[in-house]
């Protein structure tokens, strides 16, 4: 939905009322993977929700993760494949700009999951997204977060081992995230002409072998922080 559904909606202020006092409430993820026309919406939504629970949750985050470089300009600017560009395109650079100069995030979190094709194969655009995101948060003085590939989606990613895993946690770590997520925790529904295997539960809430991968990857990052 829109950037500022929960904003706008009684009943997403009534559910806030509900969870924001809990020990356990965190925050809300408000976004993931915005278009340029949806970061002014995004804004003015924190800035509501951050009155709204000021009292309760101080430290809350409000959570949107961005595009890979790989995402067209149209799905950069406009979140989905249409409509008509500004003059000369728009580039990725661009959308983190422009992100972090309307958003102020507190954080700056992006996904992308190099593990496609064949055992081995990975994308060569990997580094080159972590170094714009890396430069940003940097300059914002604010961390990156990055998401993990944990499962096969789409036909062309596959399920990674236990290898694939830990390169990405690894190459993060040595970028400077600050921030380990995992895509996805609880293996979605197929849907959209994707069919997902992996994660790190299946849909009956059981544990996969992907969860001890990601648990043995948690211990090492707890080590070295």
């Amino acid at each position: 939905g829109g950037a500022n559904d929960l904003t706008e909606s009684s009943a997403g202020l009534h559910n806030l009322d509900r969870v924001k006092w809990h020990d356990a409430f965190a925050g809300v993820m408000s976004c993931d993977e915005p278009g340029k026309v949806m970061f002014e919406d995004i804004a003015r939504s924190h800035s509501v929700l951050d009155s709204y629970t000021s009292e309760a949750a101080k430290g809350t985050l409000w959570h949107v993760n961005l595009f890979p470089n790989y995402a067209t300009q149209r799905q950069l600017y406009y979140r989905v494949n249409s409509g008509d560009l500004p003059e000369g395109g728009y580039t990725y650079e661009q959308y983190v700009s422009e992100y972090m100069s309307v958003v102020k995030p507190k954080v700056l979190s992006y996904d992308y999951y190099p593990c496609q094709g064949k055992t081995g194969n990975l994308s060569s655009g990997y580094f080159d997204n972590m170094a714009i995101i890396r430069r940003y948060a940097a300059e914002s003085n604010v961390p990156f977060w990055v998401y993990i590939q944990a499962c096969s989606f789409g036909g062309l990613s596959r399920l990674p081992s236990e290898g694939d895993l830990l390169w990405q946690v690894n190459t993060a770590l040595c970028y400077g995230a600050k921030g380990i997520q995992y895509f996805c925790g609880v293996t979605p529904s197929d849907g959209g002409g994707e069919k997902f295997v992996g994660s790190l539960f299946d849909r009956d809430g059981n544990r996969t072998e992907i969860y001890d991968y990601a648990k043995r990857a948690n211990l090492q990052i707890a080590a070295v922080d």
